[in-house]
């Protein structure tokens, strides 16, 4: 899945202009899955670790 969504993706953070390195991407669920979000490539995206994380903290 991971690689699917990285093809997907370019190998590129999905926030536009981020120019994060390649080793500093994640996959991250759309919808978490801490609040029933699927793991599933519908609701997967490729965050680098800074956007993951500025994402989570605004959920929080």
């Amino acid at each position: 899945m991971k690689r699917a969504l990285l093809i997907e993706a370019r190998a590129r953070c999905r926030i536009r202009g981020c120019d994060a390195l390649y080793h500093w991407l994640q996959v991250d669920h759309v919808e978490p899955h801490s609040k029933g979000g699927p793991t599933s490539l519908a609701n997967g995206q490729i965050l680098c670790d800074p956007d993951n994380k500025w994402k989570r903290d605004l959920v929080a």
